[in-house]
């Protein structure tokens, strides 16, 4: 089984964010599972969908 990149999948992220920043989260970390593109691939799409959501 394959997971989405950051900003690919199905989760609201601008909800989730959104919520965290409510409660004062201040960190986010970021696990990249299997995928169907070679891993470093994958980890820049997750990095450049995260920069223009602006964290």
């Amino acid at each position: 089984k394959a997971f989405a990149e950051v900003g690919n999948g199905i989760l609201d992220l601008k909800e989730i964010f959104a919520a965290s920043e409510e409660v004062g989260v201040q960190w986010y970390i970021v696990e990249q599972d299997t995928c169907k593109r070679p891993t470093l691939e994958s980890v820049k799409i997750s990095i450049d969908n995260l920069r223009k959501m602006g964290l």
